[in-house]
């Protein structure tokens, strides 16, 4: 199971939990090497939110409500 959120960049600093040495956010054109699964649930996460995600123009985006 996985969780996604639509966030301001500028208004979170991600903090690595005690298993990462650090964190950071990422370009999704230029992602590093995911462990695991996490390069299929990154994809599945941008798939769904390609469905509720519109840019209008520069800085206008419409988030459609989506339920689950």
């Amino acid at each position: 199971m996985a969780y996604y959120t639509v966030v301001h960049k500028k208004d979170f600093q991600p903090e690595a939990a005690t298993d990462a040495q650090a964190v950071r956010w990422f370009s999704l054109t230029n992602l590093p090497t995911l462990a695991f699964d996490h390069t299929e649930i990154l994809e599945k996460a941008i798939e769904l939110l390609n469905q509720y995600v519109f840019v209008i123009s520069e800085g206008v985006t419409i988030i459609k409500s989506a339920t689950c």
